[in-house]
């Protein structure tokens, strides 16, 4: 993959369009998520995997919510001394598991507008591929982080439309010479149809 360009968005930004694939027990939906993610730091990714959400019968509105997903990643990283640098790429492949709550707060921004706050923990399979000096051609590890976020969700038709903001975590291999893939802040927006 390409060398990115620096964004004018000073965060992540993460488009995910999501549907609704069924509610089989009036409590528990399953939809597929697929997006793309970027940032300043010469970062890309691409996203797909399925989500599930889990009604709680404890607090209305509160929900357990899992994610299993594949995310694909270049980064570019520079080495060397400053009069002779020079970028190298790294390919990642990184399979997590989210695993959160997800509260939608019972309260009216305007007609028909609903915010939520959702946060929980992640862990990350990542597999790195590159060449650089004193580093290794493949490198993988396990690593775990946190996240936390707000937004907001607009019912239109079947469905409604749902964005907000991301913050996450996660604490990489002290090896790796990429440290931008699961942290960072991410603006997100989606559509979850409902049949």
């Amino acid at each position: 993959m390409k060398k990115m360009r620096k964004f004018v968005f000073p965060f992540i930004i993460l488009f995910s369009f999501e549907a609704r694939a069924y509610e089989p027990v009036h409590r528990v939906f399953v939809y597929p998520k697929i997006g793309f993610s970027s940032n300043l730091s010469s970062y890309t990714a691409f996203m797909i995997g399925p989500n599930i959400t889990y009604r709680l019968s404890v607090l209305k509105g509160l929900s357990l919510s899992w994610d299993l997903l594949y995310l694909y990643s270049s980064v570019d990283k520079k080495y060397g001394e400053e009069t002779n640098r020079k970028t190298y790429n790294f390919k990642m492949d990184t399979f997590a598991f989210k695993n959160g709550l997800f509260y939608e707060i019972p309260y009216e921004l305007t007609e028909g507008l609903f915010p939520y706050g959702e946060g929980g923990i992640g862990f990350y399979d990542v597999i790195v591929e590159g060449n650089a000096p004193d580093y290794s051609a493949r490198d993988a590890f396990i690593t775990w982080g946190f996240y936390m976020g707000t937004g907001a969700m607009y019912r239109l038709g079947k469905g409604l439309i749902s964005g907000g903001i991301r913050f996450g975590y996660a604490p990489l291999d002290g090896g790796s010479p990429v440290k931008v893939n699961m942290n960072g802040f991410q603006l997100f927006i989606g559509y979850v149809y409902e049949f």
